[in-house]
């Protein structure tokens, strides 16, 4: 098993990410590529937004993917979870692996540091196997946006996942 590393986003990753979410555009809720200014803008921005916290993922001291709590909801106690890692990855049998830290490191941080109740996420329908892993890890599908995303010349749904702090552990792998 690789060891994996949770860390700060420094400016020398913002660019590969910006790469990562642009070559991605059909798995994310980003209707446009990002540009080299507005990827400097956001992240300059970053650490003034409490609704959101973003972390590197490293193998080995490479970037490897990020991930975060975003839209944190303090008041109502929840989050969306939010992951994306190196295109070359997505289909690496290591994905499942680089997913499950993740979610792990996110949902501890969510449940246990900040004392949320609630953790959620939006799946396009056409992403079987990211909907198998988010099974796996304990995620209850939630409800369903009926066409609610335009994909290859089709309307598609988008699927919720949730998890609650009770569950959180029950199928921690």
């Amino acid at each position: 098993m690789t060891t994996y590393t949770l860390g700060t986003i420094d400016h020398k990753h913002i660019h590969l990410i910006r790469q990562w979410r642009n070559e991605q555009i059909d798995i994310l809720r980003q209707n446009k590529l990002i540009t080299e200014t507005e990827q400097e803008e956001y992240f300059s921005n970053i650490h003034r937004d409490n609704r959101q916290m973003l972390f590197s993922i490293l193998e080995d001291g490479e970037l490897v993917g990020y991930c975060g709590l975003v839209n944190l909801d303090y008041i109502n106690r929840s989050s969306e979870l939010s992951f994306i890692c190196n295109t070359e990855l997505l289909n690496a049998a290591k994905y499942d692996e680089l997913f499950f830290y993740a979610f792990n490191e996110l949902a501890k941080t969510a449940f246990m540091s900040l004392g949320l109740n609630r953790l959620w996420t939006e799946t396009y329908s056409f992403r079987g196997d990211h909907l198998r892993l988010l099974k796996k890890f304990g995620m209850i599908e939630e409800g369903i946006l009926r066409e609610q995303v335009f994909y290859s010349g089709k309307h598609c749904d988008s699927i919720i996942h949730s998890m609650l702090r009770r569950e959180y552990g029950n199928h921690l792998l």
